[in-house]
Order: C-alpha cells, then sequence, then structure tokens
C-alpha cells in the first residue's frame, strides 16, 4: 500500500471510529423484534453508493423558525430531502473555498430560520463522498460536526472553525411543515450559561421518551431444532446432516471443518473460521462492506450503527474489527456488561469474516408513545458526581464537547426494562448519568 493510501484509509478510520451512525435502511430484519426467517436468503451484492450514503447521516436535528430552536426526533425524510445538496457542497468544496467565520458570528445565526444537522464526532464527509464516486479527491478536506442550513448559505462546522458556502437551500417548507407541529424547546449553552457552545437542552429540562424492555430468550430458541439449523445453515453453509453438534449444559456448538458456531445460554453467539486469512494489506471499504453483508445476511439485522473501529492484526495478515451497538428511534442503546460491551462484534480480513459475535437481544415492548421523561438537570447532575468532574462547574462547561440521551441495557443483569440516562462526552470521557437523580451509572 503507497503513503498516500495508507494515509487517506487512516482518516478515514479516525473520522468513522465512535461514531453513532444509522445502517438501518440497508440491513433487513431487525435483531430486536424477530427470529430468522425459515427460509434462506443468498448473499447479497450491496452497492457502494447505498453503504456510505447511510455512513453520512447524522445523529441529532434542530430546527430553528419563529425566533426558538426546537428539537426534532423523527428527521429521515427531512435529512433525505437535502441529502443531495450535503452532498454536493461536499464534493466540490474545501477550507480554501469556504468563508471561514467566526464562533459568535455562528451561534447568532442559530437565530435565524434554519436547519441544523448534529454528528457525534468530527467525520470527514469529502472523503465519504469521493468514496460513493461523487467527485476527485479533496487536498483540503474539512471534518464536520455540524451541518447549518439556511435560505442562503451552507455553514459546516468541525466544532471550532466554521465555513461558510454561498448556496441557496429551499427550506421554507420544511420549517412552515414543522411549525405546525408541538415540537419540544430547547436552548444551547450559549444562552443558558454565556458558554459558547451550540449544544441544546430542553428548556423545561425534560425529554420524549418510550419505555423499552429487552429479554433474552436463546436459551430457550438453542432446544428449538428448526431455529438452530437454520441459523447453522445460514453461518456454515452446509445442510444439518454434515454439521457436528454438541450440546453442553450452557452451550450448543455446530462445527463444520474449521468453522465453528456456538450459542450460549447468556444470549451470545459466536462464530469463528479458523482457517488463516489472506490480507497482507488493509482496506477499509472492503472489510467494512464485507463486514455488513455478512451481518445482514446472517442474521439479519436494522437499528445499528458503528461504534468503534480498531485495526487488527493476525499472523501478518491485515484487517479491522468492527464494533456495532443499537439505537431506538434515534437514540443509542448503550449495553451494559463488560465481557460482552457490544451487540455485534466482527473481525474481517478483507473478504474473509474470521469472527464474528452478537449479544442477542427481542424487544419485548409494544411499541409505546413517547412521554415526558423529568431530567435532574446539568448543574445538579454535574454538582452530584463531584469526583469525577472534580473542578467547578464553569470549568466542567467549557470541557464539555457533547450532550445527549441514551438508554442503557441491563438485561444481562435481569433488568429487562432499558434505563433511561443523559450522556456527556467530558475531556474525551463518554459519561453516562441517571435522568432522575443525576448519579453516575457508568463510563464507556
Amino acid at each position: 500500500m503507497n503513503r498516500e493510501h495508507e494515509y487517506i484509509l487512516n482518516i478515514i478510520l479516525i473520522a468513522l471510529a465512535g461514531l453513532t451512525l444509522f445502517l438501518s435502511n440497508i440491513l433487513w430484519v431487525d435483531l430486536k423484534k424477530s427470529h430468522l426467517p425459515t427460509t434462506k436468503i443468498e448473499d447479497t451484492d450491496y452497492a457502494t453508493n447505498d453503504l456510505f450514503k447511510e455512513l453520512l447521516k447524522p445523529q441529532k436535528m434542530v430546527a430553528n423558525y419563529n425566533g426558538q430552536h426546537h428539537a426534532v426526533y423523527d428527521f429521515d425524510d427531512i435529512y433525505n430531502t437535502y441529502r443531495q445538496s450535503i452532498y454536493e457542497i461536499f464534493s466540490n468544496s474545501n477550507t480554501k473555498n469556504g468563508q471561514v467565520i467566526s464562533l459568535q458570528e455562528y451561534l447568532k445565526l442559530q437565530d435565524l430560520p434554519s436547519l441544523v444537522f448534529f454528528y457525534s464526532s468530527p467525520v470527514d464527509l469529502s472523503i465519504i463522498v469521493n468514496l460513493i464516486g461523487k467527485s476527485d479527491s479533496n487536498d483540503s478536506p474539512i471534518l464536520i460536526k455540524e451541518i447549518y442550513l439556511s435560505r442562503e448559505f451552507i455553514i459546516v462546522s468541525d466544532g471550532t472553525n466554521h465555513y461558510r458556502f454561498d448556496k441557496n437551500t429551499t427550506i421554507d417548507f420544511t420549517l412552515s411543515a414543522l411549525a405546525g407541529e408541538s415540537l419540544p424547546e430547547y436552548k444551547n449553552l450559549n444562552e443558558l450559561y454565556n458558554v459558547e457552545k451550540n449544544i441544546y437542552l430542553p428548556n423545561q429540562n425534560s425529554y420524549l421518551l418510550k419505555t423499552v424492555k429487552y429479554s433474552n430468550d436463546l436459551k430457550s430458541l438453542m432446544s428449538d431444532e428448526s431455529y438452530v439449523n437454520n441459523l447453522a445453515t445460514r453461518f456454515l453453509n452446509q445442510n444439518e446432516e454434515h454439521i457436528r453438534d454438541i450440546v453442553q449444559d450452557n452451550s450448543r456448538s455446530l462445527i463444520y471443518g474449521n468453522e465453528y458456531l456456538t450459542l450460549y445460554t447468556n444470549g451470545i453467539i459466536e462464530y469463528k473460521n479458523l482457517n488463516v486469512p489472506e490480507s497482507k494489506t488493509r482496506n477499509l471499504h472492503t472489510s467494512l462492506k464485507n463486514s455488513i453483508s455478512f451481518i445482514s445476511n446472517k442474521v439479519g439485522n436494522a437499528g445499528i450503527y458503528i461504534s468503534q473501529i480498531t485495526p487488527i492484526e493476525n499472523n501478518g495478515n491485515l484487517g479491522y474489527r468492527f464494533s456495532f451497538n443499537l439505537y431506538e428511534d434515534s437514540i443509542p442503546v448503550i449495553i451494559n456488561d463488560t465481557k460482552n460491551p457490544y451487540y455485534i462484534e466482527i473481525e474481517s480480513y478483507g473478504d474473509t469474516i474470521t469472527y464474528f459475535k452478537q449479544n442477542y437481544r427481542k424487544s419485548v415492548s409494544e411499541s409505546p408513545l413517547p412521554e415526558k421523561v423529568k431530567f435532574a438537570g446539568l448543574e445538579r447532575t454535574i454538582k452530584t458526581s463531584l469526583t469525577v468532574f472534580n473542578e467547578p462547574f464553569e470549568e466542567v462547561l467549557k470541557n464539555i464537547s457533547d450532550i445527549g440521551v441514551a438508554y442503557i441495557d441491563n438485561t444481562s443483569h435481569d433488568q429487562a426494562e432499558l434505563k433511561h440516562s443523559i450522556f456527556i462526552k467530558y475531556n474525551n470521557r463518554r459519561l453516562f448519568f441517571s435522568m432522575e437523580s443525576g448519579r453516575l451509572l457508568m463510563e464507556k
């Protein structure tokens, strides 16, 4: 691999790592809501464009109109309306073409009619857009954390720098439609505490959240022969008569050659391919695409996002480990299990998958409507956890880079109902606090 190619892949790796990015539109069956179908689905050749377009989707949205900021929870249709405009601006623009504006000016523009999309971490959209074939290589890529759309211009921000690109965007119809809804009003830290950050909190210290319950019924499914045979056929690509079946107290293993599929009563589904892969160079694009195809065809999942990307090596062969978590209605679900911290982990060496692990969950909720969940408040949360922050409130605010809500899954501890929590990114630490009391629940 030449230096330029290695450099580009490293940038992509840094940009994607830790992102909360939807992949639901390219995956078929929700692992939280259904079991495997009884018929085998053949491998599908996924279009590269469709795959990477999903990686461009932001995680949060705020609409500014009538002098107020409004949180928009369900914004898939809105984002799709403006997706092409976003592609175009990043396909043909770089830092040299954008007009740099100050943070103070950018914060003032939040009072104008506008739509703002937020990413959890800065992502190099220009490189990903290049990967989907929209433009030539961009020699001055912009890392993007926020995308601001107004009638006259687009602004992109990495959280520190803000670049304005003159481009007309038709947002009036969208804002008029949103004005007819009863959307919760928010304020940013600049308005609340005079801290120059465009991080939003609800005016009434409450969030609209559902009551969500998960269960692990893999123990009972392990004795369902049709389920097990279907799963074995998918992973091992063999009929059941060619597969060795070993049943133990806490597990059931299905083996063919050097491939192993093991189901554990604690909810873990694990696949191992002990054949040595041949991959002397890392290819993030190939490994990621192959991993998504494998997940979809073997277990058929939706509503997952990339949580972590890790370079790996096996006997001189180079690949990646991709770790995924779940979404519930645009809200991330974080699993509280130190031994199995992700819902899906998969290792890919180019075209070869050598390892897959799923932390199996089934939703047992009846899709309840969202209800207002009271938040203890940012000040109380910070003061309740002085041992975590260990500095004055005003200094803590300066070191916060993100605030949001998340569900915590304690199913492994026999708690079916997901815990509502507040997520705070502070000094590069990912902290989760109780909505009601403000006490620290966990750090990831």
